[in-house]
Parts: C-alpha cells; structure tokens; sequence
C-alpha cells in the first residue's frame, strides 16, 4: 500500500496485528493504518503513542511523539536485552510507513530500520521476564481457551482479566504478569481468526443470537452469557425483565458458555415473573418456538423445571475486533 503525504489518503482500514496504547491508557489491538493515523494527529506535544507487535513480544515497541512541528520522534525497543534507539521522521505519512514496515518484518532486514538514522539513548537494558511457576502455568492453560473462545471480551480485556483471576488465585501480585499472558492469548486469537475463515457466513451462535433479538417482542427478555450461573443470572434477568415491563426471560450463562465450547451443547435458562407453573412454561414454549423457526436443534420435555438444551450446537462466536 502507497502512503502520501496527505493523511486523509490513509484509506486502508484492514485491522494489522498491532497493538495501540493511548496517553489516556486505552488499548486498541488490530488497529488499521487509518486509526494508527488518527491516533498519531491526536497526539499534544507531551504524548506518545506505544505501539507492539501481534503476537506481544515483552520489551519490543516503538514510542513515538509528535516534535512540535510535522515531525515525529520514534523510539523504539528491540527486546529486554537491548537499549533504545531514537529516530526521527519528517511528517506523519513517514511516521506510519515505518511503524506499518516495522509491524511487517520483525527481523533485521525490515526496511523501517533505513526510514531514518537511529541514536543508540544510554539506558540499561529491561530485566528478563521470571518464567511462570508450574501452578500459574497451568491454571493459564487451563482458563485461556475458554476466555478467549467465548468471543465476548477483546484481546487486551482477555488478558488483563487472566492477570486478574490468577493473580487473586494465588493471593501474589508477582505471580502473572501481562507480558506472561499477552502473547499467549494473541497466539490463541490467531488461530482463532484462521478457524474464523472457514466458518459458514450464519453460524449456529448467530441463529441463537437472531432468536434472542425476536424474543423480546413475544414478551421476553433473552441474553446470551448473561452472569456467572443459573440461580444469579434468574434473579438479574427477571430484574431486566422487569425493567422492560416483558413477561418473563431467557439466559445462558458463563458456565454454560463454557460448556459449549467443550461440546457439551448449551442450556438456556427461563421463567416467568408471574411465578406460577403455567406461564413459566409458556415462556418455555414461545422461546422453543423461535429457536426453532431459526433452525436449531432443540430438546426440552415442555416442564418448566428443567432447562431447554441445544444440544448440537457448536460455540463458533466470532472475536471482536480488537
């Protein structure tokens, strides 16, 4: 792709596999060549810009600020071993040309490194990343897949929340770090992204989400993912329910999601707020009904008491993007 001088002819919005950090600590991954333009305009003087790679390399980046002209400063770093190095380019177009050529080639024969002459700065190298104990390491391994697939959380969020959960599990701060599980989880979300490729156009996740979208005009609140378990996620949905002056609701819930991504088919769960037996399995009855008019497989007895299964349905949520 050609990049002009003219920053409205940054025309390419295909998201490439890097990673934006703003000032305000907002983190945008796949980002387009338009949207690393628009971010680099929006920059003060005193801001920079933190640009990696996808997948997350630990200690290599590029920092790059505007220098109070059309210029803009880059300073980049090759690994936790090495120093920086500054650079300097003339206007923005150059600016997103390196930074598109250095997202490109991660080796040493990358043109961006003759975009412009780099100044070795005299800063001592990053200290090496501590590998992960056994225990953190396979509790990662064993949560990932399942807060990656569920395609409801970016990339970044995936992370964070890893670092979150096992941080907590094992009461240490120290214990899992965000360079631990960054590269982890955009390994996992590019293979993720291939299998997408492959995906019919309409999957059975869009059906269900298709039926969900329908249900609220028979009266009923329906959400996917909707809270940690079936006992939580009644009590919230009947509050959603009523705040919609609906009739009664359908959920999945986490656990379920999970579920289905292990092939296990998902459970929907469903009630009505006038508790009694009838209109409980009414409700049953009409989300059946459009289920089924959306052509999934579903199994339930017509007893209110028990959840109504999808049992073939195959978790294929496509990622957000980002």
């Amino acid at each position: 792709m050609t990049i002009t001088a003219d920053a409205s002819a940054l025309s390419s919005d295909a998201p490439l596999p890097m990673r934006l950090h703003s000032p305000e600590e907002l983190v945008q991954s796949w980002s387009s060549l338009d949207e690393l333009a628009e971010s680099l305009e929006e920059l003060e003087d005193d801001e920079e810009l933190k640009v990696e790679r996808i997948p997350h390399v630990p200690e290599v980046y590029l920092t790059v600020r505007p220098t109070g002209d059309d210029s803009f400063e880059v300073v980049r770093r090759d690994g936790p071993e090495h120093g920086k190095a500054r650079g300097e380019l003339p206007d923005l177009a150059a600016t997103c040309e390196l930074v598109s050529d250095w997202i490109a080639h991660s080796g040493d024969d990358g043109a961006w490194r003759q975009r412009c002459a780099w100044t070795p700065l005299q800063e001592p190298p990053a200290e090496e990343l501590e590998p992960l104990d056994e225990e953190a390491a396979e509790q990662l391994a064993e949560q990932l897949p399942l807060m990656v697939l569920t395609g409801f959380s970016e990339s970044y969020e995936v992370a964070e929340e890893l670092v979150e959960l096992l941080q907590e599990e094992m009461d240490d701060e120290e214990a899992c770090t965000i360079s631990h599980v960054l590269p982890l989880v955009d390994e996992l979300w590019i293979k993720r992204l291939a299998e997408q490729a492959e995906w019919p156009e309409v999957t059975e996740v869009d059906r269900l989400e298709e039926a969900f979208e329908a249900l609220p005009d028979r009266g009923v609140a329906a959400e996917t993912h909707a809270s940690c378990c079936a006992r939580c996620g009644s009590g919230e949905m009947a509050g959603v329910a009523e705040d919609e002056e609906l009739e009664g609701y359908v959920f999945s819930h986490v656990q379920g999601t999970e579920g289905a991504i292990e092939g296990r088919g998902l459970y929907l769960y469903f009630g009505a707020l006038n508790r009694s037996k009838e209109a409980d399995a009414e409700i049953g009855r009409r989300v059946v009904e459009e289920l089924r008019a959306k052509g999934l497989t579903v199994t339930w007895d017509g007893d209110p008491e028990n959840a109504i299964h999808l049992p073939t349905l195959e978790w294929r949520n496509r990622l957000p993007e980002g």
